[in-house]
């Protein structure tokens, strides 16, 4: 799986898109789903968790006039 998801990966950054890449070598498909068990699941999803907020940053996602939007 590891060799398909970078081939899709690699589409949007041909294209000029910002692509971020994680690969966690030594891990089983699913490992994320197990966060508080395994170290590595946890840096792997802090990591999702932060290339999400880095996209993200200027978009309202609490406070007055719009709530939760965003």
């Amino acid at each position: 799986m590891c060799d398909e998801r970078r081939a899709f990966a690699a589409r949007p950054a041909e294209a000029g898109g910002a692509v971020p890449e994680d690969h966690h070598p030594g891990v089983f498909h699913g490992f994320p789903a197990l966060m508080q068990y395994l170290e590595a699941a946890a840096r792997a999803l802090s990591g999702a968790a932060d290339a999400i907020a880095s996209r993200l940053s200027d978009r309202k996602n609490s406070g007055d006039h719009g709530g939760l939007a965003g």
